[in-house]
């Protein structure tokens, strides 16, 4: 009787359909090997387990996106990333991964755009120091005239005390117009 209460109150027909057999353990060998760090093991069963498993789609599209990514499948990885819904809660992590991606992809505006878009959706967010800290450095590049950022530590680093009074004001004033 007590399980019986227990069902009618879950209502569990609001969760969809049940997961295909096997969905939920194959999930848990995906997780598994993204924690074991093969990323190309992990990332077609995640891609899989989107349409196989849609009670938990967003977290498969995401974890997805994150082994495609270190896989070096970038395509992959941003096509997984579309098909997280912007009212989940991995939205924002999403949106980071995007603009990670998009680094590797060497499109600096692109994901300095992502970062935008970040900052006015979840202006107190958790990441928002590494934010505003890739902001800066794409910002740096800009006014520079360089298209290396801090992931390309093999460029040669341009300290602004070594620029000349002049460029030194308009480094200044373009950084705070930011």
């Amino acid at each position: 009787m007590r399980i019986a209460l227990l069902l009618w109150l879950l209502d569990l027909s609001a969760l969809g359909p049940l997961p295909h057999k096997g969905a939920r353990g194959d999930f848990l060998r995906a997780l598994k090997l993204e924690e074991a760090r093969k990323f190309t093991e992990a990332a077609p069963i995640f891609e899989d387990l989107v349409g196989r498993y849609p009670l938990l789609a967003p977290y498969h599209a995401y974890h997805g996106a994150r082994c495609a990514y270190f896989a070096g499948k970038h395509r992959a990885a941003l096509r997984l990333l579309d098909r997280v819904p912007g009212d989940s809660v991995l939205d924002a992590e999403a949106r980071l991964l995007r603009a990670d991606v998009l680094r590797a992809q060497r499109n600096e505006d692109g994901a300095a755009q992502v970062y935008r878009d970040y900052l006015a959706r979840y202006p107190k967010g958790m990441r928002l120091a590494e934010v505003h800290f890739r902001l800066g450095d794409h910002r740096r590049a800009y006014i520079l005239g360089t298209t290396t950022s801090w992931a390309d530590r093999a460029a040669p680093h341009v300290d602004p005390a070594s620029l000349t009074a002049p460029e030194q004001v308009r480094f200044r004033y373009q950084l705070e117009g930011f």
